[in-house]
Parts: C-alpha cells; sequence; structure tokens
C-alpha cells in the first residue's frame, strides 16, 4: 500500500504546492492522476519517486517510510514503482521493444557496477534478432 498522510511541499519562497494531502492507494491497484495545470500532479509524483522531499507529512511504500529516504535507497525504491509519464520519456526513433531493452541494459550496468566497482562507458548499439536482446557496450571494464 501506498499512503500519503497530511502531505505539503512548498517551494520557496512560499509556493504551495500540496497541502493536506491524504492518499491510500492498496496494493494492485491501477491509479491515474489526473487534472488541470497547475494541480500538483507532477509534485506528488516527485515524491512518490524521491525525486522532491515533503515539506511536512509522512509517505509510506508498505512498511517503509520514504518521508526521509537515504540517497543511497532511491534506486531500489524505483524500481519498484512504475510511472507512465504522459511524455513517455523514451529514446526518439527507437522502438517500443529497443527502449525497454536500453532501460534494462542501463540496470544491468547499474547492479555490475555496484558489484565490480566502476564500469566505464559509453554504451553502444543496442538491437534485437527475435527474442533475443543484443547490447554493445564499448568499453566495459569489470575489474581494474
Amino acid at each position: 500500500m501506498i499512503k500519503f498522510k497530511d502531505i505539503e511541499k512548498i517551494y520557496p519562497p512560499k509556493t504551495v504546492a500540496l497541502k493536506n494531502i491524504n492518499l491510500e492507494i492498496n496494493a494492485g491497484e491501477f491509479v491515474s492522476i489526473v487534472g488541470q495545470s497547475g494541480t500538483g500532479k507532477t509534485t506528488l509524483i516527485k515524491l512518490l519517486t524521491a525525486e522532491e522531499r515533503a515539506t511536512r507529512g509522512k509517505i509510506t511504500i508498505g512498511d517503509w517510510d520514504i518521508t526521509k529516504i537515504r540517497q543511497g535507497e532511491v534506486p531500489m525504491l524505483r524500481r519498484q514503482i512504475g510511472v507512465i509519464f504522459q511524455d513517455f520519456k523514451l529514446l526518439p526513433k527507437k522502438t517500443i521493444f529497443e527502449n525497454v531493452a536500453f532501460a534494462l541494459a542501463v540496470m544491468l550496468l547499474l547492479i555490475l557496477s555496484n558489484f565490480f566497482g566502476n564500469i566505464n562507458l559509453p554504451l553502444g548499439v543496442i538491437g534485437h534478432e527475435g527474442s533475443t536482446i543484443i547490447v554493445i557496450i564499448s568499453g566495459l571494464r569489470l575489474l581494474r
């Protein structure tokens, strides 16, 4: 369950983006956030993904209080939440498959980097043959 309890977000100097927000989303629910421009939709999502911090209140996901989440925990949080933005954040001139493959390749690199240390990039061409994903990584160095 995702729970927002008495959430408030104020941007300096005194711009109130969210005030007294209470929201519960149960496990398995699919939620769309809609509303007019400037009503706080993006701010709500930024709080949920820990891109921004609430000025006041408490946000929990399951038993995890993310209100004071540490920076190192943010990637784990974002792997557990699916957010589809209205502008999709897709790479231009790539298919949906290639966009998903790219995201998976980046996640793999992050996991390898955490395990082996720094990995030199850049990431090369991404393609596919049937159901096999092809990722070409130039300059990959796992061990120093």
